[in-house]
């Protein structure tokens, strides 16, 4: 075998371990990325359960606030001023963490399942008197809002508490 034979076949070979390292790069990175939002969706429902928690606690620690917001739901004439603002300003956050999941859901960040469980207990919402008198005093998230409308009515949603 002549110098310029073998120096073509070292080139063939560099090429394919060349190509075999390429792709096994590629492999890699993809591994690296599919992990990266394992991570991602793990930390977000992390943050997401912990807002959760903290306008839950909110409510457990201030009876006077969850009083007011059951009967928002019911009937929120029978509100006086304050309890109003008290309901409205509550609500908004619940709808925040909504809207909040609902971005996080179009961009791959959060599960499906994760933003309908919520979804669904905002629609539930949405539903009661107090619901309606929230969309009416804000007018806002109009986006998230629609995409709760459309859901179809289930009797097995997850609503926030039993008023019964």
């Amino acid at each position: 075998m002549d110098h310029q034979t073998f120096a073509e076949l070292l080139g063939n070979y560099g090429e394919f371990i060349g190509s075999i390292a390429v792709l096994a790069t590629l492999f890699y990175l993809a591994l690296q990325i599919r992990q990266y939002k394992q991570s991602l969706r793990t930390s977000t429902a992390q943050a997401n359960y912990q807002e959760v928690n903290r306008l839950n606690t909110m409510l457990a620690s201030d009876p006077d606030l969850a009083e007011v917001l059951e009967r928002a739901y019911e009937d929120p004439a029978a509100l006086d001023h304050q309890e109003q603002r008290r309901y409205v300003w509550m609500q908004t956050c619940y709808v925040n963490l909504l809207n909040s999941l609902y971005e996080q859901f179009k961009q791959g960040a959060c599960t499906e399942q994760f933003f309908l469980d919520y979804a669904y207990q905002i629609k539930w919402v949405m539903g009661t008197p107090g619901g309606r008198l929230w969309r009416e005093r804000t007018r806002s998230h109009s986006e998230v809002l629609a995409y709760v409308d459309q859901l179809p009515e289930v009797d097995d949603a997850p609503v926030p508490f039993n008023l019964a």
